[in-house]
């Protein structure tokens, strides 16, 4: 008995090692070749890919044409199965390679449509735009096609083999980007929930600066709203945004312009960020691209710097539609009925059958509603409208173009062809300009402000177009010497259109605007400081609550004199950055319990912006209206401390030391796809050490357990970048993650590592260690 246990042990044993070894082998046989010679037909000249010791490609071409080839080639060489699970989401066809539980996604992005929308934007496109894109998605396809190699981990892993690269797959990761950041549906569902819940002015109290809410669409259910929301793209995750901050020469050391900026997305492995430098006649730039799409999203040329914050601007609402009564194929508008324009949208399934999905259009946009299960209230579907599913888009063609702007003025005009996601570009250029400009499409109301689900059958709520380009906010050369945004208001109470309907709250622009006005002269190391800095104003604006706390026994009031000399810095050694986020937690859970009852997790969690302003303005939150007696916030802070002393013992120690930022707070940088398997999960991602808050300049966004004190960051800093435009080019700037997707990669993980502890590399880099050419 013994030996047959050994001989399976044995056995066992074996085949887990000729497991690893076919698994190693297949994954150092799929590691790319970065040095030799590629030959590829159809180029205009030979082309030099140059990678430094980072794994940068530095591109040398003939013509703009072959320089964007050869980015698709070395993005697809490194990160192809990233740009595969891109465009698969995009396609709506994830569930044809992953199984059954992919279903959800696929089902809302065919409804959506936003593949049939990027498909159409590719087919409006300028010649030249055209073939620069052609070109780009050509190198894709060079690589792909090639037969001596072996592809990446993930193809093997899910038996797979990618289909040809087209224009629409670029072209459909812009607007997955505007997906991730554009949230207002799920908002609009959010308040006409509360609405059976809260008194609209409590309502707004959630939303600081809005103006107070209407019902101005029919009543929804709230069983039919929930599962709405539920099958809905979820909202942008806690910290998302961006800083951005340019300097004037008349401030700068070196007498040219400075940039910032660093974008706060969600964090993955491989990361969302791919950095070149491509030079052809009349292009030189240099900077951050996304895999899959063309061009420098974030960089420099000679003469240009730009930057990008998300503006929140309001591009989606929700129309509630009324049926026809005598034809249930028809919906009611303003001239009568017309009928649903219908297509049939067939969603393969890996080890199932194929399912057939029906969907239903307005004139407002696609039947949202149709991906819920429960019934409809009677008469009425929910459609929604979104400029992103505008067929006239030409944001590519901005992509291409902005990098032959000479300066702040030229890049406006170009980005009057921007259209998705709608951002704030910061810039500066080399004649010392510098300023904000908001660009892309923002729709026009006949009435309302967006905020909740309208009616759409009398034309009221209709939207009557865009705001024109030379309309839209921008701020250029200020007489400050200097501009900031960290994706608060940009627009005075005189502007005469509606943006959004509430902002970011301003800690963080204002805590760089103070940063940057401490110094009457700044230089990029300045900038990179500001960059890293950890003072959360959240913290510092309800710190006096936490040190009012009543109520409190000895061991809990012995800690408010070290609260007490506390700055409000998100440090990693900080065990007061640790206590304070747990009490914020608990204290924003205990405000909102007795008002919203079973709805309050429907909120979120911190909502910094809420429980600053309640503290102003309307401590009626504080009160537990479940009791007779009438709590003030300083016993609401007592009964909080309390909690968040308990789950912080219990979590970890009864000591303060054990409560350190560091401590209960990483981030997570996991896969996609195999990021929660065991065994190729941790292989394929990473965990790191983030300090920071949601409201502190450098942001860890996080998702909290249960008990409000371990802190997983999901959303911070991707990229870091700087760029002194006396210079003649160059950037310094880090990413989070490295150049390649594949584990196996000597340039996997060290980017990584390089971001955790903010070490800047510079493009170009002066010292190139490999050298491939591609040659005609």
């Amino acid at each position: 008995m013994r030996r047959s246990l050994r001989l399976l042990a044995g056995t066992v044993a074996l085949l887990l090692l000729l497991t690893i070894l076919l698994v190693l082998a297949i994954g150092i046989g799929s590691l790319p070749r970065t040095g030799g010679n590629y030959r590829l037909g159809g180029l205009d000249g030979p082309v030099a890919i140059e990678r430094d010791r980072f794994g940068v490609p530095h591109i040398r071409a003939s013509s703009e044409r072959d320089a964007y080839r050869a980015l698709g080639f070395v993005q697809a060489q490194d990160r192809l199965w990233q740009m595969e699970f891109q465009r698969r989401v995009g396609q709506g066809r994830l569930a044809e390679l992953v199984g059954p539980a992919a279903l959800p996604v696929d089902r809302h992005l065919r409804v959506l449509g936003l593949y049939r929308a990027a498909e159409q934007a590719v087919a409006g496109l300028d010649p030249a735009t055209r073939a620069l894109l052609d070109a780009y998605v050509q190198g894709v396809n060079d690589w792909i096609e090639g037969r001596n190699r072996l592809l990446p981990p993930e193809f093997w892993i899910f038996w797979h083999r990618p289909e040809p690269w087209t224009a629409a797959d670029s072209a459909v990761w812009v607007k997955m980007m505007a997906l991730t950041l554009d949230g207002d549906m799920s908002a609009e569902i959010l308040r006409q929930r509360l609405l059976g819940v809260l008194q609209p002015e409590l309502i707004q109290d959630l939303w600081p600066g809005m103006a107070l809410p209407q019902t101005v669409g029919s009543h929804l259910p709230d069983r039919f709203l929930a599962d709405l929301a539920a099958a809905l793209p979820a909202p942008p995750g806690p910290g998302t945004g961006s800083n951005a901050f340019a300097v004037a020469p008349g401030r700068s050391a070196s007498g040219g312009a400075l940039l910032a900026g660093d974008p706060h997305l969600e964090l993955r492995s491989p990361g969302v960020w791919y950095l070149a430098y491509l030079e052809a006649p009349g292009l030189a730039v240099t900077g951050a691209t996304l895999p899959g799409l063309p061009f420098v999203v974030i960089g420099r040329t000679r003469q240009l710097a730009w930057s990008l914050t998300t503006t929140g601007a309001d591009v989606q609402d929700l129309f509630v539609e009324t049926l026809d009564p005598a034809d249930p194929a028809a919906y009611l508008t303003p001239e009568g009925s017309r009928p649903f324009s219908v297509r049939s949208e067939r969603i393969a399934v890996a080890g199932e059958a194929d399912q057939v999905l029906s969907v239903r259009t307005t004139r407002h946009g696609p039947v949202v509603s149709d991906l819920v299960d429960v019934p409809h209230p009677a008469g009425s579907v929910v459609s929604l409208a979104w400029t992103v599913l505008d067929p006239d888009d030409r944001t590519i063609r901005a992509g291409f173009r902005l990098p032959h702007a000479q300066s702040v003025a030229e890049a406006r005009q170009i980005l009057r062809d921007y259209r998705n996601p709608v951002q704030n570009f910061m810039l500066a250029d080399a004649a010392g300009g510098i300023g904000l400009v908001v660009a892309g499409a923002v729709p026009v109301r006949r009435d309302g402000d967006g905020s909740m689900p309208v009616d759409g059958a009398s034309g009221r709520f209709d939207w009557t177009g865009t705001i024109p380009p030379d309309e839209l906010p921008a701020r250029i050369d200020p007489t400050s010497g200097s501009i900031a945004n960290g994706n608060d208001r940009v627009v005075d109470d005189d502007y005469p259109h509606l943006v959004a309907t509430s902002w970011e709250p301003d800690w963080r622009r204002q805590r760089i605007d103070a940063l940057l006005a401490a110094e009457p002269v700044l230089d990029g190391d300045d900038l990179i400081r500001i960059q890293r800095d950890h003072r959360s104003g959240f913290a510092v604006e309800l710190l006096p609550t936490l040190l009012s706390a009543t109520g409190l026994p000895p061991e809990l009031a012995a800690l408010l004199p070290a609260m007490a000399d506390w700055d409000g810095t998100m440090a990693g050694e900080s065990w007061q950055a640790g206590l304070f986020l747990a009490w914020a937690e608990h204290f924003a859970r205990r405000v909102r319990a007795d008002e919203l009852g079973p709805a309050a997790p429907l909120v979120g969690s911190l909502r910094g912006a809420f429980l600053a302003n309640l503290l102003r303005n309307r401590p009626g939150w504080c009160d537990d209206r479940r009791t007779e007696p009438v709590e003030g916030c300083a016993h609401m802070a007592g009964l909080a401390l309390a909690d968040a002393h308990r789950a912080l013992v219990d979590a970890f120690d009864a000591r303060p030391s054990a409560w350190t930022l560091r401590q209960v707070q990483h981030a997570e940088l996991a896969h996609a796809v195999l990021g929660n398997m065991p065994l190729l999960g941790p292989w394929f991602g990473q965990q790191l050490a983030k300090a920071g808050d949601p409201y502190s300049v450098d942001v860890a966004g996080a998702r909290v357990d249960a008990s409000l004190v371990r802190r997983t960051v999901t959303h911070a800093a991707s990229l870091r970048m700087v760029a002194d435009l006396a210079e003649p080019e160059g950037i310094r700037i880090v990413t989070a993650g490295g150049q390649s997707g594949h584990p196996l990669s000597r340039w996997f993980s060290d980017g990584a590592r390089r971001w955790e502890r903010d070490i800047r590399i510079r493009l170009p880099a002066s010292e190139r260690i490999e050298l491939l050419s591609l040659v005609p």
